[in-house]
């Protein structure tokens, strides 16, 4: 109990409001509409009178703003010590009160603007006295050493913005006193000697000035100095505020701040646990370095803290830190404070796999080739104009004859080059292990993975297009994509006059030279082909300065005709020049699909058409490699949505499928395809054919041409003998059962396409019981095939979930509308239902597969946790490295490589996809979403979408679907975190929030949320005997997992929400009876059973029926709440801690 002898006023804890007690200032400040100025005279005019009577009233107020309603008495003259005492006391009363948000943090729309009149207030304030009782004896005193002694986050809040408003005072005063000194020196030294008395007054008084200003000056300082270690405050929130602050003390007192003693406080952050903290120790830099006349005082900072810096723009985890350090690098550059080396390894940031990393760093790429590139090249070939000319021609060699623009593509794709190199180097020196993935030709780099393309069905970007993409509204170089492909179907490999060409082996190949001076090198050529698509795909996609839909979509076709009448002239060069090369021409092939093809029979290029297209029929022929074919069929297909063209490459394309199926069952019919032993020659041989068949098949349908033959000579056959060969396990023969793979899949598509018409109505379908038994004994073989090769464990995983995805597409297929709603019995003898023994080991084929591959996301958490390591010193990484790597796994979409994303998405995409349309029990959904925060973002959002849909299913049908797909895959996700799969619960828990909002239905025509309670009332009894079975098994074995369990009362609790209290009473009544029937005892205050209390506390809740038990548990969680909560993110009360942190118990150590 508090003595008389306590200064806390016991008056004001009553309703009765005192001036002193801070509540009149409070609520003026409160209110939205008070006038912040009028407040701060009034206790300026107050202090005035009596500063006894005004320094209670401030305090209280900053008090109150702390979120007590408690005050302080009149005696505020007290020691430091005694500060100590009465905020214990008042500390102590206060945690006897309920406890709620502070104003600051407050969510409340009463707080809402009180931030912002708070800091204005003490603005304001400084402002008013800064020319009278700023400096008396007692108002900064008192209040700093009340300030201080609170030292949380409000009270720290307050001390940053008054030392902020300080700062600016003092820079005024200093000024004003440099000033005064110069005019003093000027005098002395203009009067020396002098008798004048004049002179001497005016001395005299410039003394004065300069001795006041002097002091005042000291004074402020002295104040300043009290900054206090909130740099190294335990409070994320703390620090983060306090390095905000010291930046904006650099900018507005730079004659004090702006030296190393404090820059280094910033520095120091850089390494600090906490984003928010190195965000803000990021942006003060920004505004430091922003300044160009504090450069010259950066030099030394920048030195010693650059490596740092760099780190932090290269390999920083959280974006949204990147991404100001990478700014922040591109103004130190702009200063001149960045080394060659430095500047070299920054540029390399333009091929990152981050589309925010590459946008941020492209105005450091747009200066450094002006200034590194560009401008040399320029005067490199205005040099070599005038070498050789006369006198008078210099001046028009240099004026005219100089291509600039040609220049500027040369001088891009060095630098591309160049950071191409340094990039594959670096890797070639880290990763030795790997070498033998780096001696792939330069011209095939970014061609790789073809199957992988094509799976996702777009085609990804290189990383040179990706670059491009980020750098187009930067560069204008890039615009200007006339005058490049002008420059591309230039002969590079020729001598100006010379007949000496590269593509000697080419007799067709343009002979057409271009002077050396523009001359290109093979990579810098394949380089620009490349830029070259990438910008052409721009212009027909990325509209600028246009909001109207329709202007947008007239001006992309305008575009479009624009690049179509250029290319129908340009492109014959092009395919020509570079048909040789797999690369170049695959890139090139692009370009076909990009243009309007009608541009042909405008400008009557019929005959320039077809050779086109003919053209592209022996390139498709030609090549083997995956991606010249990929867009040779994408070409093909673009050309053939042209109907007016059909005449025209009929024949064409009639020849090429046939040349095709012949090549393919050339190559088959030598071998012994079943089981025999194939050479790599052949494999190679055998699977060039299979994928030019595959890519014609999924453009144009050769279902007639494949179909015709002797039956074992059957095309169709010989694919399904060629997917069977991935049950032999064979590496080498990959590539080649992926493609018989996906060929089955096109090849069932044109079969029900030929059946089914597109523009026949379902119920007009008649097809014959021939080619309806023809149909489904050709579909069942194919997916008995496929089926075989999901359920062997011993085939490559890449051919087990292909085959997956396309058996479920087949199901999928075979499920839709039209075999239900056609009176045709062929018809409906075509439906398929997929079994339940299917539907069971396919589901767990995925769940092995899932937990595959989170082995190899793990992996990768780890191998970006040792890099983390790898970059600091022995001290640093005993410190952090522990929590550097959680906040690695929490980051999963940066570290998660883009082809392992696709592998997790495309194998839990599929069985969602079949749960959902009904090919597979809906049950089966909780095998993928039980991994709801283990895969990324990408994943998390799939699933959230999916118990969307369930959600609006259960408005209609009910919700004792959502409530089995809820409880299972809660279960499920728990069971990961019991068998140490998963590091926490924090999964589980999130994966409840989901599916609380899930549950809260609401109906099209009443928007008041309802919950069924029958089926969320029996998803809770599960639940519970659930986690008692679990409890006697662990109790049973001795394991102390025991204790692990007792933990999913915490999610389940998030569930209660919304039930009725009978459907609780019975919850509680099965709760207590599980317990006694399994003989499980509930201890009291243990901790580990805090989720157990916190469940029956809300029971009881709900049930109306607070016991004393359920009180005395309450109390339990609050006290244990408020130890373990956070300032910011949680609920607490400010006032906790708010005692000096200067105490042992309250102060962090320095880093």
């Amino acid at each position: 109990m508090t003595t008389p002898e306590s200064p806390i006023d016991q008056s004001a804890q009553s309703s009765m409001e005192l001036d002193e007690s801070g509540q009149t200032l409070f609520e003026a400040i409160l209110h939205p509409n008070s006038a912040i100025e009028t407040v701060v005279s009034d206790w300026v005019e107050a202090y005035t009178t009596s500063a006894d009577a005004a320094l209670p009233v401030i305090i209280n107020f900053i008090i109150r703003s702390c979120g007590c309603n408690r005050s302080v008495s009149a005696d505020v003259h007290v020691d430091d010590d005694e500060i100590v005492k009465t905020l214990e006391e008042l500390q102590e009363a206060f945690d006897k009160e309920t406890m709620s948000d502070y104003p600051l943090v407050s969510k409340s729309r009463d707080f809402k603007k009180f931030r912002k009149s708070l800091l204005e207030f003490f603005h304001r304030l400084i402002k008013q006295v800064k020319h009278s009782i700023l400096y008396d004896d007692v108002f900064c005193e008192r209040l700093q050493a009340w300030i201080m002694a609170m030292s949380r986050h409000t009270a720290t809040t307050i001390a940053l913005a008054l030392m902020t408003v300080l700062c600016e005072t003092a820079q005024e005063i200093q000024s004003e006193f440099n000033i005064a000194r110069r005019q003093l020196i000027t005098e002395q030294n203009k009067n020396k000697g002098a008798r004048n008395t004049r002179n001497k007054d005016r001395i005299s008084s410039l003394q004065a000035q300069t001795k006041e200003l002097e002091d005042k000056k000291n004074q402020l300082d002295n104040f300043l100095g009290a900054f206090f270690d909130g740099y190294r405050d335990v409070e994320a929130v703390i620090r983060a505020e306090c390095i905000r602050e010291m930046g904006l003390w650099i900018t507005k007192y730079p004659d004090r701040f702006l030296d190393d003693i404090y820059l280094r406080y910033l520095g120091w952050q850089l390494s600090d646990k906490s984003p928010s903290t190195r965000t803000e120790a990021i942006k003060s830099l920004s505004r430091v370095y922003a300044n160009e006349t504090f450069i010259r005082n950066l030099r030394h900072f920048t030195e010693r803290f650059k490596s740092r810096l760099l780190e932090m723009a290269l390999r920083e985890s959280d974006i949204n830190v990147r991404i100001p350090s990478i700014q922040l690098l591109t103004q130190i550059s702009k200063a001149g404070l960045f080394e060659d080396e430095d500047r070299a390894k920054f540029a390399l940031l333009i091929y990152s796999d981050n589309s925010k990393v590459r946008k941020a760093v492209a105005t450091f790429i747009m200066s450094t080739l002006q200034e590194d590139y560009i401008d040399i090249g320029l005067e490199r070939v205005r040099n070599a104009a005038n070498e050789g000319s006369t006198r008078r021609k210099k001046a028009s060699a240099s004026a005219k004859n100089i291509k600039e623009d040609w220049v500027k593509f040369k001088c891009f794709a060095e630098f591309l080059v160049k950071c191409g190199a340094e990039i594959k180097n670096e890797r070639l020196s880290v990763e030795e292990d790997r070498m033998e993935d780096e001696n792939e030709p330069e011209t095939n780099a970014n061609h790789e993975d073809a199957a992988i393309t094509q799976r996702i069905g777009g085609g990804k970007k290189s990383r040179i297009g990706l670059a491009v993409h980020d750098l187009w509204s930067e560069l204008s170089l890039l615009h200007d994509w006339k005058s490049l492909a002008e420059y591309l179907s230039k002969d590079h490999s020729l001598r100006s006059g010379g007949r000496l060409s590269r593509q000697s082996g080419n007799e067709t190949a343009p002979s057409d030279p271009i002077e050396e001076g523009y001359r290109l090198s093979e990579e810098e050529e394949t380089v620009l082909v490349e830029v070259l698509v990438a910008c052409l795909k721009l212009l027909v996609t990325e509209v600028t300065n246009v909001k109207d839909k329709k202007d947008a979509e007239t001006q992309l076709e305008q575009t479009r005709g624009e690049i179509s009448r250029t290319m129908a002239k340009l492109l014959p060069r092009l395919l020509t020049k570079y048909a040789p090369d797999a690369g170049r021409i695959a890139e090139v092939l692009q370009i076909p699909s990009i243009m309007g093809v009608e541009v042909y029979m405008d400008l009557r290029m019929n005959k320039a058409f077809s050779s086109l297209v003919d053209d592209i029929k022996k390139l498709f022929l030609k090549h083997t490699h995956p991606l010249v074919l990929a867009h040779a069929a994408e070409a093909i297909r673009h050309i053939m949505q042209y109907e007016n063209f059909a005449s025209l490459i009929e024949t064409t394309l009639s020849e090429l499928q046939e040349e095709v199926v012949r090549n393919f069952r050339e190559e088959c019919e030598t071998n012994s395809l079943a089981d025999g032993h194939l050479s790599n020659d052949q494999v190679h041989a055998i699977g060039a054919a299979l994928y030019r068949l595959e890519q014609l098949i999924s453009v144009i349908n050769v279902v007639e041409s494949i179909e015709e033959g002797e039956d074992d000579k059957d095309v169709l056959t010989l694919v399904v003998t060629l997917a069977k060969r991935g049950l032999l396990s064979i590496p080498e023969e990959e590539k080649l059962v992926l493609s018989s793979i996906n060929f089955l899949w096109h090849y069932i598509l044109w079969k029900v396409n030929n059946v089914f018409p597109s523009e026949t109505e379902s119920e007009d379908i008649d097809i014959s019981t021939e080619i309806a038994e023809n149909l489904m004994k050709k579909r069942d073989n194919i997916i008995e095939a496929l089926s075989e090769l999901v359920l062997d464990e011993a085939v490559s995983s890449n051919i087990r979930r292909n085959a997956f995805i396309n058996t479920c597409n087949i199901y999928w297929l075979f499920s839709s509308d039209i075999f239900y709603s056609s009176d045709n019995n062929n018809v409906t003898r075509l439906r398929l239902t997929c079994p339940s023994q299917v539907q069971r080991l396919f589901a767990q084929y995925v769940e092995k597969e899932l937990e595959r591959l989170r082995g190899l996301v793990d992996a990768a958490i780890i191998h970006a946790s040792e890099e983390i390591a790898n970059d600091m010193d022995e001290e640093e990484e005993d410190q952090v490295v522990e929590k550097r790597t959680k906040t690695t796994k929490k980051d999963l979409d940066a570290i998660i490589s883009l082809d392992l994303k696709y592998s997790i998405m495309e194998t839990a995409g599929s069985l969602l996809r079949a749960t959902r349309i009904g090919v597979f029990n809906a049950d089966y959904t909780a095998t993928v979403v039980c991994q709801y925060g283990r895969f990324g973002n990408d994943v998390d959002e799939l699933i959230r979408k999916v118990v969307q849909e369930f959600k609006e299913r259960a408005i209609e049908e009910g919700s004792s679907i959502l409530c089995r797909v809820c409880i299972d895959s809660m279960q499920k996700s728990f069971e990961l975190y019991i068998d140490d799969k998963a590091s926490s619960m924090e999964s589980t828990n999130l994966l409840a929030r989901v599916f609380t909002h899930a549950l809260q239905l609401r109906d099209i025509y009443d928007s008041t949320p309802r919950r069924d309670s029958e089926h969320i009332t029996y998803m809770h009894l599960q639940a519970i005997q659930f986690i008692t079975s679990k409890m006697v098994e662990f109790n049973n074995a001795e394991d102390r997992k025991a204790t692990k369990v007792i933990k999913y009362f915490k999610p389940l609790t998030l569930l209660l929400g919304g039930i009725k209290s009978a459907d609780a009473t019975r919850i509680n009544s099965k709760l207590q009876e599980e317990f006694q029937n399994k003989g499980l005892s509930i201890p009291e205050n243990e901790r580990d059973w805090e989720p157990y209390y916190s469940y029956t506390q809300k029971l009881h809740k709900i049930m109306g029926k607070v016991t004393e038990t359920s009180r005395i548990l309450m109390d339990i969680e609050i006290r244990n709440a408020r130890k373990r909560r956070r300032p910011v993110r949680e609920e607490r009360h400010d006032l906790e801690e708010l005692v000096d942190a200067q105490t042992p118990n309250k102060q962090s150590k320095t880093k």
